[in-house]
């Protein structure tokens, strides 16, 4: 039966290995091997990073950001060419204290346009220490649109399946290009119920585009961890309102160096 949860606990992973992200003009695909701890506290992970775009990037770095009880060095891409995948093995360290059970894992990538210009993705896999693990917290998180100077609401609805009440840690992970009010939060969730919780995203130093966001919900209940992950997307939108009022004073400019002109001339 052990060897049956693994199997389908690996195959679950595998779902979440391979994942293509696309930000101001700029399409990755990371595929990021999937972890797992038996009685060890030592791995090796091979990464994938496959530029699928148009341009070159520069200057690249994949930092793994969560969970805190998974130690690495970043991995560095010098220059990431299209359709030239480039394969790194990442030595990584758990904590001897992290309790058993399914964690996910998520990476920073940060790289440079041609105008040494930052860009920033952010890409997921999973970790399995020593049993599989299933929450009985779910999640789902909105979309948000907002112009390049402004912000928007984010917001995550959190569904307890189970009979009793859970406190959960929701962390909530974005590019550093863009900020969030708050990425930390405690929530305790009724028994077969739901509940809203509402963040404000803005943007930091974001290029208009398409960017992923993630949300970690986790518990340890009986010394087991449980965690859910969800996906959402901010796009930024060129801010056309700036560009309206540009167009318009220089037409008003126009109209009066127009009039002072003609009434000029008829004198």
């Amino acid at each position: 039966m052990s060897s049956r949860r693994t199997v389908l606990a690996l195959a679950a992973f595998l779902v979440l290995a391979s994942i293509q992200c696309v930000s101001a003009g700029f399409t990755m695909t990371m595929r990021i091997q999937p972890l797992q701890f038996h009685g060890t506290t030592e791995a090796k992970m091979s990464v994938e990073l496959t530029n699928t775009g148009d341009e070159i990037a520069y200057n690249g770095q994949a930092s793994l950001v969560f969970p805190d009880e998974l130690d690495s060095e970043p991995l560095y891409f010098d220059v990431i060419k299209p359709d030239k995948p480039i394969s790194k093995v990442l030595n990584v360290s758990l904590d001897p204290q992290a309790e058993p059970g399914v964690y996910p894992l998520i990476f920073m990538l940060q790289f440079h346009d041609n105008n040494n210009y930052p860009i920033y993705m952010i890409f997921e896999s999973a970790m399995m220490v020593e049993e599989r693990s299933v929450s009985m917290v779910f999640a789902e998180m909105s979309s948000a649109e907002l112009p390049t100077d402004g912000s928007a609401k984010l917001t995550l609805k959190l569904k307890n399946a189970d009979d009793i009440p859970h406190n959960v840690d929701v962390r909530v992970v974005v590019p550093h290009s863009l900020s969030l009010d708050d990425d930390l939060r405690e929530v305790e969730v009724e028994p077969r119920s739901e509940k809203e919780v509402e963040y404000t995203v803005s943007n930091f130093m974001a290029l208009p585009g398409d960017f992923g966001v993630l949300a970690v919900i986790d518990y340890v209940e009986d010394g087991v961890y449980k965690s859910t992950l969800t996906k959402g997307r901010v796009v930024v939108k060129k801010n056309e309102s700036s560009n309206s009022h540009i167009i318009l004073a220089v037409a008003l400019s126009l109209s009066v160096i127009g009039a002072y002109s003609y009434f000029k001339l008829r004198k």
